[in-house]
């Protein structure tokens, strides 16, 4: 009865968070959502998934991907968000509405299935940011409606296919690490098109030969930033003000923010695979990389620039009682660029104002030279002194200065074969690869 209250008293709290929550971030832009949405939910929600999803031919693959799951010590359900802009053309908006049609009649299902409709979307922000946050809020309210009034928001794409572990991976990492707040689910392209197997081999590459040569630097709080990886807390979600509503890059932004409070982390134990299909609807992420990057290999970021990065970044310490201009001055040239650009003596004579120690030091110099700062130096690298290289140059270069392979077994590495050793490296040693789900 004692353990009863508290939970209660709990999941009371958390309602009155999510006012406040709502009142703040919420949209009123779910007009219909539907009979199962507005049931009652079950006291045992756990886990709710959230697929945004704009003339999506593959979206019942993808919710059968998900039915065939093992299911976990907790009920699942799913919605589907189905969106577009006021500036939608026609087949869009009959396209979404057969999906609508096809979803609410698929009957009765193993894991309840909801399905929404939004319909035109003020242009200036309809994009899967909004539709994303749109479903992760509308998952939100239902889980704030079972007894303990929390659970995991899990963020998918409707062209993804995952493997039948994934619910039970998910609830049990989370259930094994209380402190843990979000988390990056390892993915997989699918390299089964012949078409398209060089490009998404090499794009999936560049992924992760660039978390790993943030890592290699001694970056902090680095991980995939990828949308339809996403796990995260529904007391977590609120707590960073939901998702946002960017067009593109929205996976990127959240993560960050998240990540950066130390109670991130990665999960390994299942796999996503997310398509490998072509699109022109955003202005970065894989779908418009696959439409761009149609021959040759993929270019990326030279290893040099991780270089520099942890020569900055070993440094960082020694400027809280060391000479300024005697640092900068062993720095890479690169770095000084940056550092002159982005008012770095102005800023560390702020920072030492409000800091008593070197760690605490340390500590508010890495806020400021977060993940958004390292990209920004290294693009500044990259256009002034290190031009892009292809990929498997750049991965087997990485590779080496990890100690992970010699030298002379990586001159002839094709894109592939260093692929799968960096989803070895992302996975552990204990991960295999998934040829297919």
């Amino acid at each position: 009865m004692e353990s009863d209250f508290w939970l209660d008293r709990a999941a009371q709290k958390r309602r009155e968070r999510a006012k406040r929550y709502f009142s703040r971030h919420g949209l009123d832009w779910i007009k219909e959502p539907g009979a199962s949405l507005t049931a009652p939910a079950p006291d045992d929600l756990g886990i709710f998934v959230v697929i945004p999803a704009l003339a999506e031919p593959d979206l019942m693959a993808t919710l059968d991907s998900l039915q065939r799951c093992d299911l976990p010590d907790c009920s699942v359900e799913i919605l589907v968000l189905i969106n577009h802009a006021e500036s939608a053309d026609d087949t869009q908006r009959a396209l979404n509405r057969q999906t609508l049609r096809d979803g609410r009649g698929r009957g009765p299902q193993r894991i309840c299935e909801h399905f929404v409709l939004c319909e035109d979307l003020p242009d200036r922000h309809a994009g899967v940011g909004l539709a994303r946050k749109l479903g992760l809020d509308a998952a939100l309210t239902r889980l704030l409606t079972s007894r303990s009034a929390e659970g995991i928001l899990l963020s998918l794409d409707a062209d993804c296919l995952v493997e039948s572990n994934y619910l039970t991976a998910v609830w049990r990492h989370f259930e094994a690490d209380p402190e843990c707040q979000g988390a990056s689910v390892y993915f997989e392209h699918p390299l089964v098109d012949a078409g398209r197997r060089e490009a998404i081999a090499g794009y999936e590459l560049h992924l992760r030969y660039f978390v790993h040569g943030l890592r290699y630097a001694g970056m902090p709080h680095v991980f995939h930033t990828v949308g339809s990886c996403m796990a995260v807390c529904s007391d977590a979600y609120m707590d960073q003000g939901g998702m946002n509503r960017r067009q593109a890059g929205e996976d990127y932004y959240f993560v960050q923010k998240l990540a950066a409070t130390g109670a991130f982390a990665d999960l390994t134990e299942t796999v996503v695979q997310p398509s490998a299909r072509r699109s022109w609807r955003v202005p970065f992420g894989t779908g418009r990389a696959m439409a761009q990057q149609e021959v040759g290999e993929w270019p990326t970021y030279a290893p040099e620039v991780f270089d520099d990065l942890a020569a900055w970044l070993a440094r960082i310490p020694d400027y809280y009682d060391q000479d300024r201009q005697t640092l900068d001055a062993s720095l890479p040239a690169s770095v000084q660029a940056f550092l002159s650009r982005a008012g770095w003596p102005e800023r560390l004579a702020e920072i030492k104002t409000h800091t008593a120690t070197r760690e605490a030091f340390q500590r508010r110099v890495l806020r400021w030279f977060n993940n958004f700062a390292a990209m920004k130096l290294i693009h500044l690298a990259t256009e002034e002194r290190y031009p892009k290289v292809p990929v498997s140059q750049a991965a087997a270069q990485l590779l080496e200065r990890l100690g992970i392979a010699p030298p002379a077994e990586l001159g002839s590495s094709s894109v592939e074969d260093l692929l799968m050793v960096y989803r070895g490296l992302c996975r552990g040693a204990s991960g295999q690869a998934v040829d297919g789900l």
